[in-house]
């Protein structure tokens, strides 16, 4: 049987997209590793010229939910500093 599990929270904005890499202790290199893109895409959404589409918004509730629930889980997630 699937296992469904319900998000009660929020999508994460582009507003916060800059907040969750500093939060996680990234630059902009290290948060572009964790996200599995290039570092200019990643700039492109932070100053609000690009927007991330579906997938991507997608990976950031999962990773959302992963830091919140598994945090050790998560920590093996994040590019070696």
């Amino acid at each position: 049987f699937p296992v469904t599990i319900e998000s009660k929270a929020p999508t994460l904005t582009l507003a916060d997209l800059k907040k969750w890499r500093e939060r996680l202790g990234l630059g902009t290199q290290g948060m572009a590793d964790y996200l599995g893109i290039p570092v200019y895409t990643l700039t492109k959404w932070e100053n609000g010229t690009r927007a991330p589409d579906a997938a991507p918004r997608r990976l950031f509730e999962v990773l959302g939910l992963i830091e919140a629930m598994a945090p050790s889980i998560h920590d093996v997630l994040l590019p070696r500093k």
